[in-house]
């Protein structure tokens, strides 16, 4: 502790004496509570040595000073000031400015009086920003990307493909149980209702697996909710991908498996119809007739839920 304290005394010497980061650290460190500092009473202390590295041209002081402004931080709220603070430092290549810059864009769309009214398209502007984010690595700006396409505004449309995308690059590089239920979510959206238009489809059923795989990694981490999630999902689906495993050995196919009758929500019977082409032998092995037409095979399922 007593080291601690030192190296403040040092840092806070540092700072007056007119290095911009160790003015940048102090600031931070009031802010924070670090380095031997009791977290300010007094915001604007530490706002005001934020603002004076800031101001001698360290990079992330001007990011920090920015965000002071947004929220009013130990300093009088001003957005317009915030945004001259972002735009520089975004203009000398700092990400986490440009990330910010973009979030403060993509909040101010649509709204009164916008700060960016400059700007023709000013949500096109905010995702060439988090682009050029996610392309040096920025995993924050990714996870902004994959909401933005997931969602949508009033200025661009929502982009599931992209979206997926986006959720898959970025659970690849980062697995984070709360994205991962927010994919699971995005893959599972609508799919118990289309089962009988697409669930013959290759794509339909990969994803289903893979909704079903992010809610697993989501419940064995205790994300709120995913309990409740993969159980409801495991009633509407498992029994679905045991037939697609019938299908297969019974040498249907998936292009020949038919659902109909989809039971709601809840308990219910759902009928699956596994139909053998034409093409196929009547027996496994390839002996017998070719029967002169399909043969069918009824497989009546109860629903019922299972245990997570």
């Amino acid at each position: 502790r007593k080291i601690v304290a030192e190296a403040g005394q040092w840092l806070e010497e540092a700072a007056h004496g007119g290095h911009a980061k160790a003015q940048l650290l102090l600031g931070q460190s009031m802010r924070d509570g670090r380095f031997g500092f009791a977290e300010s009473t007094n915001r604007s202390i530490a706002t005001e040595w934020l603002k004076r590295a800031a101001e001698a041209g360290e990079l992330e002081a001007q990011v920090e000073y920015a965000l002071a402004l947004v929220r009013g931080d130990g300093v009088k709220q001003d957005e317009s000031s915030a945004r001259e603070w972002l735009s520089l430092a975004a203009a000398a290549g700092n990400m986490r400015a440009r990330y910010e810059l973009a979030k403060h864009l993509l909040a101010n769309v649509g709204e009164r009086n916008s700060l960016y009214e400059d700007i023709a398209n000013p949500s096109k502007k905010a995702v060439d920003l988090l682009r050029d984010c996610v392309q040096h690595g920025y995993l924050d700006a990714m996870y902004e990307l994959c909401r933005l396409f997931r969602a949508g505004n009033w200025m661009i449309k929502s982009n599931r493909t992209e979206a997926i995308h986006l959720y898959r690059s970025l659970l690849e590089k980062r697995e984070d149980p709360e994205i991962a239920m927010e994919f699971a979510t995005l893959l599972l959206e609508n799919k118990y209702r289309d089962i009988q238009s697409h669930g013959r489809e290759r794509a339909f059923v990969d994803e289903v697996r893979e909704g079903l795989k992010w809610l697993r990694f989501a419940f064995s981490n205790d994300v709120e909710g995913a309990e409740k999630s993969l159980r409801d999902a495991q009633l509407q689906f498992s029994r679905f991908l045991n037939m697609q495993e019938m299908a297969g050995e019974l040498g249907a196919g998936l292009e020949h498996l038919n659902i109909s009758y989809p039971a709601h929500l809840g308990t219910g019977r759902l009928r699956i119809t596994l139909v053998r082409p034409r093409n196929l032998p009547k027996c496994a092995a390839g002996q017998g007739k070719v029967p002169s037409k399909p043969k069918q095979t009824h497989v009546y399922v109860t629903l019922e839920a299972e245990e997570a």
